[in-house]
């Protein structure tokens, strides 16, 4: 039996830990489904805002085969690297070769990044596309890394503190520097005021290191310094999906 943490106890959060990948895969995956078919049910349409990091699509390509009306499926991307729309780089093409496969290949996926002119204007289009849509997030799935990170919001990234406080869904930063960032330091990235909006809100998460990162986000209050903290507010508890 794998313990709740300590420290998860006195925070709105829902502690999901399974003993395998697999396992693991398929109960994220189904509590995702299951968000999108309340959405749906409720408002005849659903928005599924979603991560692109190696965790999260594992993930997904379970996800992909739900027996949903996927065609009234909404997908937006949580970030975006500045890089060519296509790029087998970009977090875009991860999205369509595993989510937007299967079933779920009747989804509609909004990308961030359709010209490389200027990362405020896309990220000013982006936010008017969501608005356009009139739509809350049915769900929203971030990853995590060692430093606390979500998304786009590097703690030392030039643009963090205006992505923060921002009421828009997307804002621009520039990660140079920021470790994880590499190659594609300017990203387009959502903000809190749009993860917060979600019905629900998961966090998968792969390691012990990831675990105890996590813990730690618990302990203060500080989302520049480690953005996942922003995540544990909004409507209802964080979900969070953990294994080995």
């Amino acid at each position: 039996m794998i313990e709740l943490p300590n420290a998860i106890r006195s925070h709105p959060v829902r502690w999901y830990a399974d003993g395998n990948r697999e396992a693991w895969a398929r109960r994220a995956a189904d509590a995702v489904a299951t968000a999108l078919q309340e959405g749906l049910e409720n408002e005849g349409r659903a928005l599924l805002v979603v991560a692109a990091g190696n965790t999260a699509l594992t993930i997904y390509r379970k996800l992909a085969a739900a027996p949903l009306p996927w065609h009234r499926v909404t997908i937006a991307l949580a970030e975006e690297r500045w890089t060519t729309p296509g790029s087998t780089h970009s977090n875009e093409t991860a999205i369509r070769g595993t989510l937007l496969t299967g079933l779920a290949a009747h989804a509609t996926l909004l990308p961030l990044v359709q010209r490389l002119d200027d990362p405020d204007l896309a990220a000013r289009e982006a936010a008017r596309q969501l608005q356009e849509m009139a739509m809350v997030p049915s769900a929203v799935v971030l990853g995590m890394d060692d430093d606390g990170h979500v998304a786009g919001l590097f703690a030392r990234a030039g643009g963090i503190d205006h992505a923060l406080a921002s009421s828009e869904p997307y804002a621009a930063i520039d990660a140079l520097g920021c470790e994880g960032a590499g190659r594609w330091p300017t990203r387009i990235t959502v903000t809190p005021a749009l993860i917060q909006s979600a019905r629900q809100r998961f966090l998968v998460l792969q390691g012990a290191s990831r675990r105890r990162s996590f813990e730690q986000a618990l302990t203060d209050e500080d989302w520049r310094s480690m953005s996942v903290r922003c995540a544990l507010a909004g409507h209802g508890p964080l979900q969070v999906h953990w294994c080995p």
